[in-house]
């Protein structure tokens, strides 16, 4: 039992770490980002020069941290995904195991 709690600790630890690695570049490039999402806006009476209107003073820097944040979940998912089918590969019989390979490459193709 303590064998399988170290194993998902590791996985886990990894994971958390991707996810962290992926805020802080979401976080360095969060104006690109950010104008990419806006751009569909542009043109619509609702978006004042497509630019985006913030009522409270730590709005601008909380829409900042959830895209950071955001993107850096999109950008980690594969490897979220990777050490989650690491952690079940063992309890699965081979045929399983065979699908489970596959499982990388549809990530990347979704993603």
């Amino acid at each position: 039992m303590n064998e399988h709690l170290e194993e998902l600790r590791k996985r886990l630890l990894i994971s958390s770490i991707a996810v962290l690695v992926g805020t802080v570049l979401g976080f360095a490039f969060h104006k690109p980002i950010i104008s990419a999402l806006l751009e569909p806006a542009q043109g619509y009476i609702g978006a004042p020069d497509g630019k985006l209107v913030f009522t409270e003073m730590t709005e601008m820097l909380g829409t900042v941290m959830k895209v950071s944040l955001l993107s850096g979940l999109v950008m980690a998912l594969p490897m979220v995904a990777y050490q989650a089918a690491r952690f079940v590969a063992p309890g699965l019989t081979t045929r399983e195991r065979r699908y489970l390979y596959l499982l990388p490459l549809g990530v990347m193709i979704a993603f």
